[in-house]
């Protein structure tokens, strides 16, 4: 089924109009040619998405293969984050235009936010660990984070009241300390059990802070972020702390 871009609002054709003018810049071709990928000539931006399976067959193992190669340069080069995006947009359409029929305001603010989460989740894929039928998953992946993730640590986290900033000290605290009697006790533990299990300093230090009851538009502006972008990094964060204490 092709789904139109106009019901879909605006964004759609701002997205196609942005890629457009990455096309049109050679030394982002140049860029592009630098990558440790599987090409030997990468005639454009549009040739490389192609070859990363845009409009390809689903069961394309070499598109697979070459998508995957530019999720690992992504990491760390938002051109190729850029080219992941791309060859996602059509996965992404059609979720915001099955969910827009539903949600308050219509497809466009679901696009947006699907968006937003794909950014995030192209950027740390784990490429080692999932490097099958990658598009498949980086799309599943976006609309579990962005509609369908468990809400509980959100929840907690939005809602429930730290009596005092939970410090690294606070993470190291003794069980029966009064602070973990109060109603942060269960959030309090999750973070502990989360620093335990090895999760990363920084998704710590975000929840703690946000755990600690620092307003999302003041941390928001202290890291240098939109609103929008720490509401899905602290969705990872969550998504990541989750994983790593049920592992352990």
């Amino acid at each position: 089924m092709t789904i139109s871009t106009r019901s879909l609002g605006t964004l759609p054709q701002r997205l196609f109009a942005d890629w457009h003018r990455l096309c049109l810049r050679p030394e982002l071709l140049e860029r592009a040619r630098s990558w440790p990928v599987d090409i030997e000539v990468i005639a454009s931006l549009d040739d490389l998405l192609r070859h990363c399976g845009y409009e390809g067959r689903r069961d394309d193992d070499t598109a697979d293969e070459m998508l995957r190669q530019v999720v690992e340069v992504a990491r760390h080069d938002d051109l190729a984050a850029r080219v992941v995006l791309q060859r996602l947009l059509p996965g992404l359409l059609a979720i915001a235009h099955r969910r827009g029929h539903t949600a308050p305001g219509g497809s466009e603010p679901v696009l947006a936010e699907l968006v937003g989460v794909a950014w995030e989740l192209v950027r740390s894929y784990p490429v080692q660990r999932r490097p099958r039928h990658v598009a498949a998953n980086l799309v599943r992946d976006t609309e579990y984070q962005a509609f369908r993730r468990p809400s509980r640590l959100v929840r907690a986290l939005r809602e429930i009241p730290v009596a005092r900033p939970v410090s690294d000290q606070s993470l190291l605290i003794d069980p029966t300390d009064s602070w973990l009697n109060d109603p942060g006790r269960q959030l309090g533990e999750v973070l502990r059990s989360g620093r335990a299990a090895g999760l990363a300093t920084d998704d710590l230090e975000l929840l703690a802070r946000l755990a600690a009851g620092e307003p999302m538009n003041a941390l928001a502006s202290d890291l240098g972020v939109s609103d929008r972008t720490l509401r899905t990094r602290r969705a990872l964060a969550v998504e990541r702390l989750r994983r790593v204490v049920a592992a352990a």
